[in-house]
C-alpha cells in the first residue's frame, strides 16, 4: 500500500530490521441496531483495500 510513496521518497522507512510479512489485525467497534454512517464507510474501506493481498 505504501511502495510508490516509499519509491518516491514521500515516506522513509524507520526499522528496517522489524520489516516483514503483514500482520493481521481486528476492528472491533460495538454492535447497535443502528451503526453510525461514518462506522460503515470506514468498514467498507478497510475491506476494499485489505481485500486485495499485499505484494
Amino acid at each position: 500500500m505504501v511502495e510508490d510513496d516509499l519509491a518516491h521518497g514521500r515516506l522513509v522507512e524507520v526499522l528496517p530490521q522489524l520489516s516483514g510479512a503483514s500482520r493481521p489485525f481486528s476492528l472491533i467497534y460495538p454492535t447497535q441496531r443502528h451503526v453510525p454512517q461514518r462506522v460503515k464507510v470506514l468498514i467498507e474501506f478497510l475491506m476494499e483495500r485489505l481485500a486485495t493481498p499485499v505484494r
